[in-house]
């Protein structure tokens, strides 16, 4: 899922509800730092779709730093690294990601803005 989300992120109109039904289950939503963002693959389409707007580029580095399932939950320690309006932007996130029925239900993270020339994953200016 987050390849392709790399990619859709790269390509115009490739955030749709219909792309993200194929990962997510109809009320899946997602949880950052203990605030609910969005739900359902609708929700999560308009909200990566403004951000696409918003920004030059973001990604999300693969491979992940640490990653590993347990039962229907998949753990995941990342960078999330971003471009807009000339300026560059880095995130640390760690989370967990729940499955029903082999798709994403829940999405829970906590993500903190981190300087970009602290990491050599991030982009630099």
């Amino acid at each position: 899922m987050f390849t392709w989300w790399n990619q859709a992120m790269k390509t115009p109109g490739g955030f749709t509800e219909a792309a993200f039904a194929r990962y997510f289950t109809a009320d899946a939503p997602l949880i950052i730092n203990g605030g609910e963002v969005m739900r359902s693959p609708a929700g999560w389409a308009k909200r990566f779709q403004m951000i696409q707007a918003a920004t030059d580029a973001v990604e999300i580095v693969m491979p992940f730093r640490d990653s590993f399932e347990a039962g229907d939950r998949i753990y995941t320690y990342h960078i999330i690294r971003s471009r807009a309006g000339g300026k560059v932007s880095c995130m640390l996130a760690a989370g967990h990601a729940d499955l029903k029925n082999g798709l994403i239900s829940k999405v829970v993270l906590v993500r903190a803005e981190i300087d970009p020339a602290s990491d050599p994953d991030c982009w630099k200016q």
